[in-house]
């Protein structure tokens, strides 16, 4: 462990504050165990140690940018910002970013924000600092995680709104019903929450039509809060990617009736599908949809697709990105009815079989039974000759 000069600042009534920096390097090499930056506060009677920040060394990550992730702990109320600076000699230091860290309990609910900062420049140092005083700022983990240079996939989001039905669970709940309108590849849901400082418990199912039973996707406790001009916020939760065209939300009513216009609406985000289109011929093309007599395809074409792509990836040939034109309607609104499903004439053959097969074991039974009949009535009458 290295201890560097110290600055202190008098105090009234022989007092001194001293601030002093520390830097210590983990049993397991450096980066691995970041070092407190600490405040003492010193009178004749007694030492008073606040930590006021931390400084990390990162000379073992190589690899830029990278994220570093911070998570919060401790039982006390807080809400500050941290301040992330870098430096690669200890003296110059220059700005990276600033992170609000908040650990709240709002009405019986506990609210934590921990903080994701991206480092795009690599810096020797890192020196995370805080206001002084915030005693109940406890730092419980600080990670630094790979930055992958993929982008997130695009999400397209379709608003639904709520639809409060005249059956209701319970006294203490309300549920709320959204369509669709339609079967979207959904896998992310967000909340979207009215009002000021809103805070719900949620759960929220979905189904595919309106006869089958609802299926459970997902809960959280989802809020939108002002809090000394900070913006807190959580209202988006993954679920397994479904087609279900109609939504529920259930919420927690804990505080009584929820006000009508304060109901949450419902946003569903999907990732759009994406079509190749190998051209044969010169264009334009036509490419048509909405077919309701059109049946499904057979075999999977998943298998091909994959391949085709792997040949055209290994040619190293472009695949480029097809203009839309204008959309015309081909067949009308009849169009999108489908046919009625063809009559069951396997089904139909078999019960002919199975029919036939009764009969003729029945007209045997009947003809065998005719026969004996007759064999007894001869026999009678050769007795009574």
């Amino acid at each position: 462990m290295c201890l560097f000069p110290s600055l202190y600042d008098p105090l009234p009534g022989d007092t001194v504050r001293q601030i002093e920096t520390r830097i210590a390097r983990g049993a397991e090499g450096a980066g691995k165990a970041p070092v407190a930056i600490t405040q003492s506060i010193r009178d004749k009677k007694e030492v008073t140690r606040q930590l006021s920040g931390y400084l990390l060394d990162m000379s073992a990550i190589t690899t830029t940018p990278f994220r570093l992730q911070l998570t919060i702990s401790g039982a006390s109320d807080f809400l500050t910002t941290v301040t992330l600076e870098g430096s690669d000699d200890l003296t110059g230091w220059s700005y990276i970013n600033r992170e609000t860290l908040a650990r709240l309990n709002f009405h019986g609910h506990l609210i934590e924000k921990n903080a994701d900062s991206l480092i795009q420049r690599g810096k020797r140092y890192i020196r995370l600092s805080w206001p002084a005083g915030e005693q109940n700022l406890i730092i419980d983990r600080i990670r630094a995680v790979s930055y992958s240079s993929v982008q997130p996939p695009v999400r397209n989001w379709t608003a639904l709104q709520p639809a409060l039905p005249e059956k209701q669970p319970a006294a203490d709940r309300i549920v709320l019903e959204y369509d669709s309108k339609g079967f979207l590849p959904v896998d992310t849901i967000r909340v979207g929450l009215a009002g000021g400082n809103n805070l719900i418990q949620g759960v929220i199912k979905s189904r595919p039509d309106r006869e089958a039973t609802w299926r459970f996707r997902g809960q959280g406790t989802f809020y939108r809060l002002q809090q000394e001009g900070v913006a807190l916020g959580n209202d988006t939760i993954s679920v397994p990617m479904t087609t279900d065209r109609y939504w529920q939300l259930e919420i927690a009513a804990e505080g009584g009736a929820f006000p009508r216009d304060l109901l949450p609406q419902l946003k569903l985000g999907w990732r759009p599908h994406t079509l190749y289109f190998l051209d044969q011929g010169e264009g334009p093309y036509i490419l048509a949809f909405g077919n309701g007599r059109m049946g499904s395809a057979s075999g999977s074409p998943e298998n091909g697709l994959k391949d085709l792509l792997q040949d055209i990836a290994q040619q190293k040939t472009i695949i480029q990105t097809a203009l839309i034109g204008k959309e015309i309607a081909l067949g009308g609104p009849q169009m999108l009815i489908a046919l009625p499903p063809p009559p069951p004439w396997r089904k139909w053959l078999l019960w002919g079989v199975l029919i036939s097969g009764v009969m003729l074991i029945g007209g045997m039974a009947y003809s065998l039974y005719c026969q004996m009949r007759s064999a007894r009535v001869s026999d009678k009458a050769d007795k009574g000759a």
